[in-house]
């Protein structure tokens, strides 16, 4: 359960935690050929010298999470290093055993790729809100539409930003996983 999602672009100063979980490619998944050097820069203002640090592959979710000093603590996840989206995740419970990731709950349309921090998420939005969009605005809409990486051609309005689509998500995440089990 995502409890709060916030960006601003800038990484947090740094904290401890019991448990800092780490990308094992300083160019971020894909390595060097994916252009994601971005998820290793300011690397160091998220250090702390008394938070332990794993390597991602060298450790799975559900063994820290089934670890007994980590029950009902707070997680915190940072997507995008360049924007700095911080996702405050809370561990509700558990669902039936699948071989894949599935979403249980959720709300709202999925933010924007490259939409710069949650300002310019917000400012998308605003966007398909507004009675007559200035030149920006079409040009941001327009955008999203045709060349973010996770657009959407209809775009956001009529009510669109608060779309969530729960067998869509999960058909996704089963692909991702190689299965193709049936969602509605």
């Amino acid at each position: 359960m995502i409890q709060s999602l916030k960006a601003n672009g800038t990484p947090r100063p740094q904290k401890r935690y019991l448990l800092r979980i780490i990308e094992d490619d300083p160019h971020g998944p894909g390595g060097v050929s994916s252009g994601k050097g971005v998820d290793f820069m300011n690397n160091s203002a998220r250090q702390h010298p008394q938070t332990p640090e794993k390597k991602a592959s060298k450790v799975k979710l559900w063994e820290v999470l089934d670890r007994p000093q980590y029950k009902d603590m707070p997680l915190e996840y940072e997507y995008d290093f360049g924007d700095c989206w911080f996702h405050g995740i809370k561990v509700i419970g558990r669902s039936d055993v699948t071989g894949f990731f599935q979403c249980i709950d959720g709300q709202g349309h999925s933010v924007a790729e490259d939409v710069g921090c949650a300002g310019g998420w917000e400012k998308l939005k605003a966007a398909y809100r507004a009675a007559r969009p200035d030149k920006g605005q079409k040009s941001n809409m327009r955008w999203y539409e045709t060349q973010a990486s996770n657009g959407d051609r209809e775009g956001l309005g009529s009510g669109r930003e608060k779309r969530w689509a729960k067998g869509e998500i999960n058909r996704k995440l089963a692909e991702l996983a190689g299965m193709a089990p049936n969602f509605t």
